[in-house]
């Protein structure tokens, strides 16, 4: 069941406007167009407004423009508005379309030879025509109509159920009291006019044909023609016959009218006419006129109220249908809705286009002003006022003294690059001060700033320059890449795309990034056989970087023989390395007097487990140093793993250290001011 429809304008062509009430389901909707609107506006047919509010976001079926065909533009290689040969179908088609089982022919079959089949079907309302053909051995035929002669007919033992027409037209005829025939074969409904037998009915005795024997008259009627079958019986009233006592043409008093109603006609509460109500003057009610038609013919309507209510016309509907239906059957405008300052709010025209603000609408909704809407569905035309992205990007350049550009169209915000134009201007003291309306520090002639300065922070007493703290998304301060000063001077930092560099004393030294760990206890280890890490740390590197490394440890066994092994774990993907390693067996802790041991020295190009020494003793001390190259970002973790002998204990002893410094981009094999 469709929504309760509140208000509902007709035109004569059938078109309306449809206000929908408001229900659980429905907040109130309205169609124009359409009797049932799914949206709180919904037009079947153009929308034309001066403007359009709204992020249009939700926006459907917008085009730029149309086209045309001018004819088939392709098939089976031939092109344009072309008339296809048989082999053109087929070769589009890839087979020959006859003969091939469960093909559905969608126009017309023409056969020139015979046609053999045990059953032939059609689409419905398609026809089977056979020119100047027979069909033999035909069991049964079965179609829903014959078109054409059909010779032979039906026998009674091969009777059809039903025909159109019977072969022979046969006469109906009307015997007795009545006259009257017609032919009838079936092909058509027939009417037989029948007529009445001269004195066929005796007057005053049918009492089925209600008629009347005689009529009588009394004082100030005439009777003329009574008591005759053919007789034509007129009536003249010479007076009122009886009204209230009073007999004769006299002017009847409302004493008169409440005397033979026996109550008093105006103002009776509760009165109710059960006929026909007309009235060719004026009505005037003070209370409420319940009717359930009314119709009021004339030039003008009018409907005033006092001005103490608030509503000139309430219309309220319990019933299914709208509550306001409005229909125009000629070709005047449908509705025409007034403002007293304003004049005409809005126009329902002639074929059912809404104007708003507009008196001759050439749209279903032409609105002269604004139109705003939270959704705007269907397909829209013309440029809005606002909208979430321009149909043209612009480009927002920057002149003058900044030059620079960017490409707008408001889908997204954006980030103009600039550049100086030439030599920067050079903003003075009193410039800033002006522009600030007070002097922000100390200023001299030379514009130097000769107190402290705070950027993020409102604590900058202990130095010239403070920074703030950053964040995980802000640092503190960037230095960006560029080239380095011809002659290094002194406190200057600096940052060539490469590493920084920091100044002193006219002497530019590599600002290295180094991570640093010493162990400050004993660290036990698990087992002998496996690697190990060295140190209770793991070490962080970058991707695409090159590091040098060195470190330092004593490891202590209980069972001697057994040989050290140096490899790197972890995450981090190592492309080269190469390392020199000095072990010395039998080292003493804290000795009394010196010990000199032979030491082994070994270098290594792999990540991977390598001796240290062959056969070590009960201590050995270690020393570790060299480069190598992170291909991805990961962890690194110095290991130690023992081979041969007899497994035991083993530990690394307290300020075993470890150093990794990060030098470069692994791009690059050169840092600094090297000729």
């Amino acid at each position: 069941m469709l929504p309760r429809q509140v208000v509902q304008v007709f035109n004569n062509d059938g078109s309306a406007i449809t206000v929908l009430s408001a229900s659980a389901s429905n907040s109130g909707s309205i169609g124009i167009g359409t009797n049932d609107p799914q949206d709180k506006l919904h037009v079947i047919g153009n929308v034309k407004a001066s403007a359009f509010i709204g992020d249009g976001s939700q926006l459907t079926g917008i085009s730029g423009g149309s086209g045309s065909n001018a004819g088939v533009t392709t098939f089976n290689t031939r092109d344009g508005g072309v008339t296809l040969t048989s082999s053109d179908v087929t070769g589009a088609l890839t087979y020959t379309p006859l003969n091939k089982v469960g093909d559905t022919v969608n126009g017309n079959l023409v056969i020139g030879g015979a046609l053999s089949t045990s059953n032939i079907t059609t689409a419905t309302g398609q026809n089977i025509g056979f020119d100047g053909k027979t069909l033999s051995n035909v069991e049964a035929v079965v179609a829903t109509t014959f078109v054409g002669a059909l010779s032979g007919y039906a026998t009674s033992a091969t009777s059809a159920t039903t025909a159109i027409a019977l072969q022979t037209g046969r006469t109906i005829a009307l015997g007795g009291d009545l006259s009257g025939s017609a032919s009838f074969d079936g092909s058509a409904d027939v009417t037989i006019t029948a007529t009445i037998q001269p004195n066929s009915v005796a007057l005053g005795t049918d009492t089925t044909g209600n008629y009347v024997a005689a009529i009588s008259s009394g004082p100030g009627i005439t009777v003329v023609g009574s008591g005759s079958e053919t007789a034509s019986v007129s009536l003249s009233n010479t007076g009122v016959l009886s009204f209230n006592t009073r007999i004769g043409g006299v002017t009847l008093t409302s004493g008169d009218v409440t005397d033979a109603l026996t109550f008093t006609p105006l103002n009776k509460a509760g009165d109710t006419m059960t006929s026909n109500f007309n009235v060719t003057g004026n009505i005037s009610s003070t209370g409420t006129v319940t009717a359930s038609n009314l119709v009021i013919v004339g030039d003008y309507v009018t409907l005033n109220t006092v001005t103490s209510n608030t509503e000139q016309v309430v219309i309220q509907n319990d019933g299914t249908g709208p509550a306001l239906k409005v229909t125009q059957t000629g070709l005047n405008t449908v509705a025409e809705f007034y403002d007293a300052e304003s004049g005409l709010a809005m126009i329902v025209a002639n074929g059912g286009n809404v104007g708003i603000g507009s008196s001759s609408p050439t749209e279903k909704l032409d609105v002269a002003g604004t139109v705003k809407a939270t959704t705007f569905s269907g397909a829209l035309t013309g440029n809005a006022t606002t909208a979430s992205t321009l149909e043209t990007g612009r480009t927002i350049a920057i002149g003058g003294a900044v030059s620079g550009s960017a490409t707008f169209n408001g889908s997204q915000n954006i980030t103009i690059t600039t550049s100086m134009v030439g030599t920067a201007a050079q903003i003075t003291s009193t410039e800033v001060t002006d522009a600030l309306g007070y002097t922000p520090v100390s200023k001299s002639g030379s514009d130097t700033i000769t107190g402290n300065i705070g950027i993020g922070t409102t604590t900058f007493s202990a130095a010239r320059l403070n920074i703030g703290a950053g964040t995980t998304s802000i640092g503190s301060l960037r230095i960006a890449p560029g080239s380095l000063l011809t002659s290094a001077a002194t406190g200057m930092i600096e940052n060539d795309g490469l590493a920084f560099y920091a100044t002193n004393a006219n002497t530019r030294a590599t600002i290295v990034a180094a991570q640093f760990y010493i162990n400050t206890a004993a660290k036990a280890l698990t087992n002998q056989t496996a690697a190990q890490p060295i140190f209770d740390k793991t070490f962080n590197v970058e991707g695409s970087t090159w590091y040098a490394f060195e470190g330092s440890w004593i490891d202590e066994i209980t069972n001697t023989g057994r040989t050290p092994q140096f490899s790197f774990g972890g995450t981090g993907t190592i492309e080269k390395i190469t390392y020199t390693s000095i072990c010395t067996k039998g080292v003493g802790v804290n000795p009394s007097a010196n010990l000199i041991n032979a030491p082994n020295y070994v270098r290594c190009t792999k990540a991977t487990e390598q001796a240290l020494t062959a056969g070590g003793g009960t201590n050995n001390a270690v020393f570790i140093s060299g480069v190598l190259r992170i291909g991805s970002v990961g962890t690194l973790i110095p290991q130690i793993s023992y081979a041969g002998g007899v497994p035991g204990t083993s530990s690394i002893l307290e300020l075993a250290c470890f150093k990794i410094n990060a030098l470069c981009s692994s791009a690059v094999n050169t840092i600094g001011n090297i000729a």
